[in-house]
C-alpha cells in the first residue's frame, strides 16, 4: 500500500480444496470496498501471472481493467512468465 499516492495492491492464495466456490472472488470485492471508503484509496491493483486462468476470472468479475504486462518477471516450473497488472478506480 502507498497511503501518499492512495493506492493498495491485493495479494491472494487459495487453497485447491477451496477454489471455484466464489471465496476468492466475494474476498476482492471486500477488500476492493473497505479500501475505497475506509483507507480513503484512489486505485486498487493486483496482478497475476498469465497462466493462471482462475485468478484471471476472479480479477475480470472484479471490474479490474487490465494495465500492462510485465515480462519476464517470474521463474515457475521451469520457465519465465510475465505479471499481468491490472486497477480499479474509485468511482467518482
Amino acid at each position: 500500500m502507498d497511503r501518499f499516492n492512495s493506492w493498495g495492491e491485493i495479494e491472494y492464495c487459495i487453497g485447491s480444496a477451496y477454489q471455484g466456490k466464489g471465496y476468492a472472488t466475494e474476498a476482492t470485492r471486500a477488500i476492493i470496498r473497505y479500501g475505497f471508503d475506509r483507507i480513503g484509496f484512489n486505485k486498487v491493483q493486483i496482478c497475476v501471472r498469465p497462466s493462471n486462468i482462475m485468478s484471471k476470472k476472479v480479477i475480470e468479475k472484479c471490474g479490474f481493467e487490465y494495465e500492462g504486462t510485465l515480462r519476464d518477471y517470474f521463474f515457475f516450473d521451469g520457465k519465465y512468465e510475465g505479471r499481468m497488472y491490472y486497477s480499479i478506480l474509485k468511482e467518482v
